[in-house]
Parts: structure tokens; C-alpha cells; sequence
């Protein structure tokens, strides 16, 4: 079944160059109608495909609507949301988990509409990952834990293989299944991407943030800009981003930070890009919402200069 895989993918052309490395949570979500997901960014690859019903999707500054047979993969500390919607009961399957080598940029641009057999081959890895998760494992050095949801026995099936071969199997077959992804021309869908007046505001203050990263706005200064109240924009970010303007700056700034300072800049030098008062500010705000100083932060990701 693992060879299926290959089936349309012409070996002529060369294959990319990265590999799921170990996983961190698997959920199989049923979700209720009023179900919201607070927004969040992490330092991990996160997959999400949607079973059955509809959700809404916020990916930075765009919102997308996902129903059956759809999927979209977030990328490492980019900001993502989800909750119910068109009034239905959602069933869902989230993987997030690390990659070894440069993903494709085309399989984080948008929304994928998988054909039947793209769905059964995504299945058949989740169920082998699922099978794989029955009790916390060691996978490439990396200490991983059980999901926080029972795992239907139904959905598993019954196999003689153990956890091990099942978590080979699945990182096999999923690794796979992006790369097949990942090599064919398709064009998403331009529906799946929500145009109503509040996501479009939403998007052009998301924008305006971007733009003014190193201006360290304000959120008087972002209302003026924007033409839009700050009461407003307050209910848009509690509406699509699940959390305060305010806060979702401070992590966009944190991200641009992290930007920065993996890209070889020292902390002295982001500090004064990024516009703060001095590095000693800039260090102690890192501390706040990131946990540790950039100083640190460089040491542990063997950041040289």
C-alpha cells in the first residue's frame, strides 16, 4: 500500500529533500456547533484535515472556510485559529510534528481539495500514526507522548504489526503523501477564502501590523491608520485571532524577532531593527513571551555569527 504512494509521481524528477522526524500530539476531533480553538503559533509543523462539516480557519491574515475532503498544513510559528462553522458538528484530524530537510513552500500556500484517493492514503498514515500513539514512544531522539483523546478502537482496525512498525508505516506514508502533494500543479480554490467586510478588515489591520513591526505601534496609532475604531479592531482579533490586538502584535513581533536572530543578527543588533528602547528592554520582553532571553535562545538553536 506504502507504493502507492509512488504511483503518479515520475521518477524522473527529483524527489524533495525533507522527512518527518517525530511527532508531538494526534487528535480525531468531534467537535460541537459553537466550538472555538484560541490562536496559537509553535515551533512545530501542524497538519489539519477536516473529516466531515465545516470549519473556519484563520492563517495570519488570511481566513479560510474547510469542509470534507479538504487540508491545510501550518507552518513553524505561523499564527493559525479554527472553529466550528455553517452550523455544523465537525470531525477532524490534527497532526503536528517536526521535519528533517526544507518542506515545499507550495504545500503551505492555501488550501489542498483532496481527490478520494488522496483522502484514503492521508487515512491510512493517521490511522498507522493513531496506532503508533497507543502509549508514549521514543521516535529520533525525541520523547513523544499520548494524545490527549481516547483513540476509537474502530477507527484502528485490528493489525499483528507493533506500535513500532505502525509509526514507521505512518511517517512513511505521510512523508510520502506531501511529497506526492508537493510535485503535482493544481490550483486551490479561490472560494475557500472568506471575502466578507469583517475578514477583509481583519486583513487589512493584520497588514497594517506587518507593516509597522519595526514602528512598534500602538494601538491608537494602528486605529488611526486603518480608519478603523480601536473598539472595532478589538472585536475583529477577538473574532478571528481568538486574543487581543495587543497580544497577537507582541507575537508577531516575537516571530520577526526570532527572524532576526536566526538570520545572524546579534540581540543588540534586533533590538534596534525592531526598534526597542535598548537591548536590556529587548531581552527582558523576550524572557516575557518567549521564556527565555535571546541570548539564550541563540546558544540552544547553535545560532553562530
Amino acid at each position: 500500500m506504502i507504493l502507492d504512494t509512488f504511483r503518479d509521481i515520475s521518477l524522473q524528477e527529483p524527489l524533495p529533500a525533507f522527512q518527518i522526524s517525530g511527532f508531538y500530539t494526534v487528535f480525531n476531533n468531534y467537535w460541537k456547533k459553537d466550538f472555538s480553538f484560541s490562536g496559537e503559533q509553535h515551533n512545530c509543523w501542524e497538519l489539519i484535515y477536516i473529516e466531515d462539516g465545516q470549519v473556519e480557519i484563520t492563517e495570519d491574515d488570511q481566513v479560510y472556510i474547510l469542509q470534507g475532503g479538504d487540508m491545510i498544513l501550518h507552518a513553524p510559528m505561523e499564527f493559525h485559529k479554527i472553529r466550528s462553522a455553517g452550523h455544523t458538528n465537525p470531525h477532524l484530524f490534527v497532526l503536528s510534528f517536526t521535519v528533517r530537510g526544507t518542506m515545499p513552500p507550495i504545500l503551505t500556500d492555501g488550501i489542498f481539495h483532496l481527490t478520494n484517493g488522496e483522502q484514503e492514503q492521508l487515512i491510512h498514515a493517521i490511522r498507522n500514526i493513531f496506532r503508533f500513539f497507543d502509549n508514549s514512544f521514543l521516535f529520533e531522539g525525541r520523547t513523544k507522548h499520548i494524545v490527549e483523546q481516547q483513540i476509537e478502537e474502530k477507527f484502528k482496525g485490528i493489525t499483528h504489526l507493533s506500535p513500532a512498525q505502525c509509526g514507521q508505516i505512518g511517517t512513511l506514508a505521510l512523508t510520502l503523501f506531501l511529497m506526492q502533494l508537493s510535485m503535482e500543479d493544481r490550483k486551490r480554490s479561490i472560494e475557500t477564502i472568506k471575502t466578507s467586510k469583517q475578514a477583509l478588515e481583519y486583513q487589512r489591520v493584520v497588514q497594517a501590523m506587518q507593516s509597522g513591526l519595526y514602528k512598534n505601534l500602538s494601538l491608537t496609532e494602528l486605529s488611526a491608520e486603518c480608519d478603523i475604531s480601536v473598539s472595532y479592531i478589538k472585536r475583529l482579533f477577538m473574532r478571528y485571532a481568538g486574543m487581543s490586538p495587543k497580544s497577537y502584535y507582541i507575537q508577531m513581533r516575537v516571530r520577526e524577532a526570532l527572524r532576526l536572530l536566526r538570520n545572524g543578527h546579534t540581540a543588540e543588533e534586533t533590538a534596534e531593527i525592531l526598534n526597542f528602547s535598548s537591548p536590556n528592554y529587548f531581552s527582558i520582553f523576550m524572557k516575557k513571551h518567549l521564556g527565555l532571553p535571546p541570548t539564550e535562545y541563540i546558544r540552544k538553536n547553535d545560532i553562530g555569527y
